[in-house]
């Protein structure tokens, strides 16, 4: 059984880098998600609308800066 949040959208992230890549969503409270996403690996994963996804890659895996893209970006068009 799935368990779905209040108001959650679908959203799905595809890998298309040769090389890992690290995720996670900071701007939301009490959530701790972060996931390592292989090369051509789809994640799908449900979260509030207003979230901010996190990139890192290996290449800046130490700085501070990391891609960041809204969550509405990557809604998973329903089947």
């Amino acid at each position: 059984m799935t368990r779905s949040l209040p108001e959650s959208i679908a959203c799905c992230f595809y890998n298309d880098k040769p090389y890992p890549l690290i995720i996670r969503i900071q701007n939301i409270a009490h959530c701790s998600f972060e996931r390592t996403v292989l090369p051509r690996q789809i994640l799908r994963f449900e979260t509030l609308p207003n979230a901010v996804l996190e990139i890192r890659s290996p290449k800046n895996a130490t700085s501070i800066k990391a891609d960041q893209i809204s969550c509405q970006r990557l809604e998973a068009i329903p089947n």
